[in-house]
Order: C-alpha cells, then structure tokens, then sequence
C-alpha cells in the first residue's frame, strides 16, 4: 500500500528551479572569488589603483648649475598640490625627490605654493658636492611611479 505522501526516491531529479537556483548561486560565488582575486592582485598596484601622474617639470635650478644649500627646486605640475598625512600630494599620490638615488620626502614647511601650477621646495642637502635630483610621484605603499617624473639634472651645492 502507497501512503499519500511519497517521498522521491534518492535518485529522483531535482526541480527547474532548484537547478536555477543552484546555477545562479554557483555563478554569484564564482563572481565574487573573481573579484577578490583582481583586488589582490590589483591591491598593491599603485599605478593600478590611481589616475594618471600629471607631470612633474623641473624648472629651476638648470642642468650642470652650481647651487646653495638649501637648494631651490622650483617646479610645475598641473596637479594642485596640498599638504596631505602622507606629505605633499595630489589626490592619493605625493611627492618625492631622488637625491643621488636616495628617496626624500618634503616637510610641511618646505614647499610654498607660487601662484597657479608653481611651487618652490627648499631641499636642504647633505652638504658641498655633485648630486642628482629628480622629482616623481609615489602612490600609498611609497613605490615610486616613472609616470610624471620629471628630468634628472645634476647639479653641484658650493655650500
């Protein structure tokens, strides 16, 4: 005898929609462990996660002058620059400068605006000699960004 409730046999298919439910449920977690994995590869990115560096122009001193301590970088960029917890910067990035390859970030008082595009940095260096200088952008994790960098000069501080 049959009772009125059969129960479905253990290898009875499942219904149109469970099958659909499964199938967008599957498709949802995939979705999420997709951009999960973008995150993370993309994560520690700066040049990932941040608009395009706007150049950096170098415009004084020249290449090959001979200069004082303190030196005065004066230069341009179409970012406008703020001082920021992470030093002076534009959006999520901020500035630095190479000396003789060695990375040095400006101090608050250090930059003043000039008006428009310009500012002036007074970079106080180690002493007499010949260095190189460049300016560049760093994102969050300070990596250093070659996008908007300015020239390499050389000059040489008298003292």
């Amino acid at each position: 005898m049959q009772s009125l409730e059969e129960k479905p046999d253990a290898g009875s298919t499942r219904s149109f929609s469970d099958r659909l439910l499964g199938f967008v449920g599957g498709g949802l977690l995939l979705l999420a462990l997709a951009v999960a994995i973008n995150s993370l590869v993309r994560g520690n990115s700066s040049e990932a996660q941040l608009s395009p560096a706007q150049p950096l122009v170098l415009a004084e001193p020249r290449n090959g002058a001979t200069v004082s301590n303190p030196v005065e970088l004066l230069f341009t960029t179409d970012a406008p620059l703020t001082q920021t917890p992470m030093g002076w910067g534009a959006e999520s990035l901020h500035l630095h400068a190479a000396v003789n390859g060695q990375d040095v970030m400006p101090g608050g008082p250090e930059i003043t605006s000039l008006g428009g595009e310009r500012y002036r940095w007074m970079l106080r260096l180690s002493g007499p000699g010949d260095y190189t200088l460049q300016l560049f952008w760093s994102g969050p994790d300070h990596a250093p960004l070659a996008e908007g960098a300015s020239d390499v000069i050389r000059v040489r501080v008298d003292s």
